[in-house]
């Protein structure tokens, strides 16, 4: 057969192209998981974050309230127009709100 002809086999081996997508497919299902897994602890720490904040928030009123306090009963002990039992009684209470001060502080 020699009349002058080429012929080219047009058969293609798609095996190893397979084997890759089913790789990239792997890959791709295990970054989704991750994707999913830093998701849900992202919204944890979200929901966590905004815990602490009201609770950072309610305890920084608790030492303002302590503060507000404690200015009201120094004023008092030292206020001339009230008798003298109650600016005692004012006094006395100095050192324990004092003392719940420090402690919200701490």
């Amino acid at each position: 057969m020699s009349d002058g002809s080429i012929t080219f086999s047009t058969a293609l081996d798609n095996r190893q192209l397979e084997k890759e997508l089913a790789a990239f497919k792997k890959k791709i299902t295990k970054k989704e998981q991750d994707i999913s897994v830093l998701r849900t602890k992202l919204a944890s720490g979200k929901k966590k974050s905004a815990f602490d904040a009201a609770e950072l928030d309610a305890e920084k009123a608790k030492l303002q309230e302590i503060k507000d306090r404690l200015a009201d009963i120094r004023a008092m002990s030292k206020d001339k127009g009230l008798n003298p039992e109650r600016r005692e009684e004012a006094k006395a209470l100095i050192p324990s709100v004092e003392e719940e001060l420090r402690d919200q502080r701490t």
